[in-house]
Order: structure tokens, then C-alpha cells, then sequence
């Protein structure tokens, strides 16, 4: 309670006891002073825990699914850190691997989207674009 600066610390007892549910505001607060280093994991079970409202709210924003979206993003950037040499390439170098990339993974999402049956706003608007460029020239 001291850390957290509750003149009464009432309001955790209730909420150890289940009689109450934690403010948002408390459970920022606390994440501040046990999860430090990585709160957003904290704050995500802990108002799914202690303030299901709250959660249903923050889960509706898709609040959920930053973790996930969090490691896949490390997952490719480590991809990119692995090789030494691409830290030696030149811009333009870089820009061309950048280029072979971007197609190779538009390719390979294009693929596992279809066969999960997941449509890809990206890749649908890339095709129609196409599709338009193909019968100006026709």
C-alpha cells in the first residue's frame, strides 16, 4: 500500500479477498512497482483477473493480441541480426535485399492467408491494382 501510495489499504484487501475489483488506475500503479521492466504482460492479467470490465474493454481493442504481435516482430527482426553482413552492405545493397523481402514475404502470407482462408487487405488491393494495370494495357 505505501508503495503504491494508498493512505488505506483496504481497497487490496478487498480485492484479495474478491469483494472488490481493481481501478485501471491501480493497475498501472502496480504494474509501475512489480513488473517495471515488461508491464504490459502484468497489466493484461491483472485487469483480466482483478477488473474483468475493464478487461472486456481492453480486450475489444484487440489489447489481447500486442504480445503476440510483440514477439512475431522480434521473431523477424532477429531474421535481419542473425547475418553480420548485413550490417556491412551498403544503403543500396540493403534497399535491394529490403526489395527481394518485402516480395518474398508477400508471397509466403499471400499462400498460408489462402489456405487459412484469411483475406489480406494488403494483398487484395496489390491484386486489384494489378488486375486495373493489366486491362489499361490490354
Amino acid at each position: 500500500a505505501e508503495a503504491l501510495n494508498l493512505e488505506d489499504n483496504t481497497v487490496l484487501e478487498a480485492v484479495e479477498k474478491g469483494t472488490a475489483t481493481l481501478s485501471f488506475e491501480l493497475i498501472l500503479r502496480l504494474a509501475s512497482v512489480i513488473a517495471r521492466h515488461d508491464p504490459l504482460p502484468f497489466i493484461m492479467r491483472t485487469a483480466r483477473t482483478y477488473s474483468p470490465s475493464i478487461w472486456r474493454i481492453l480486450d475489444g481493442w484487440g489489447i489481447g493480441r500486442i504480445p503476440l504481435t510483440l514477439e512475431r516482430e522480434r521473431e523477424f527482426v532477429n531474421i535481419l541480426r542473425r547475418h553480420d553482413a548485413s550490417r556491412k552492405i551498403s544503403d543500396e545493397g540493403f534497399q535491394h535485399v529490403l526489395t527481394i523481402t518485402k516480395g518474398a514475404f508477400d508471397m509466403a502470407l499471400h499462400y498460408v492467408a489462402e489456405q487459412e482462408g484469411i483475406e489480406d487487405k494488403l494483398i487484395r488491393e496489390k491484386k486489384d491494382k494489378d488486375a486495373q494495370n493489366g486491362q489499361q494495357k490490354s
